[in-house]
């Protein structure tokens, strides 16, 4: 639950950031993020979701989120056909090898300076070596989200959409 609350946070972190620019205008605009469900029993939120209010009314965002499937080699199928295919969605959650695969093709937005913009969770959450996870050639492309579990999930963006 700990880890799902940061994973969130982050998120709506990273929404914030690119609302206040979205806010401006009178349309909506559209962000498309793809989460690692906890349990994958747990349904998606429902369609009157309190957040997909806030966004909408407070920074013009119409928020579209879609659980990746359960199964590991599934969610790396899915992610890697929508590269290939140029239908990354905005925000989501990769495993090493594909989110690798997607630096290499410059299809991950790096987010080096997005750690300054949270000058308190960032000490907190994302020490030297979750940063050096993430980093390649200098650069940090995701937040790493290592935790007890054997997975270390973590949050990238697409490069395009910065």
């Amino acid at each position: 639950m700990k880890k799902m609350k940061g994973i969130l946070f982050c998120f709506v972190f990273a929404l914030l950031v690119a609302g206040s620019a979205f806010a401006q205008a009178d349309k909506l605009t559209t962000i498309e993020m793809w989460y690692g469900a906890a349990i994958t029993e747990a349904g998606p939120p429902p369609d009157d979701w309190v957040v997909y209010k806030l966004l909408r009314e407070k920074f013009g965002i119409d928020l579209k989120i879609t659980a990746e499937p359960s199964n590991e080699n599934d969610q790396d199928v899915k992610i890697l056909a929508a590269a290939a295919a140029n239908q990354l969605p905005d925000i989501f959650m990769v495993r090493r090898d594909p989110w690798q695969v997607l630096i290499k093709q410059g299809l991950v937005a790096p987010v080096d300076d997005m750690y300054a913009l949270m000058p308190n969770r960032a000490p907190n959450h994302f020490d030297k070596d979750s940063i050096a996870f993430t980093t390649i050639r200098g650069k940090s492309y995701g937040f790493a989200f290592p935790g007890s579990l054997q997975k270390n999930e973590g949050l990238v963006i697409r490069k395009d959409w910065l």
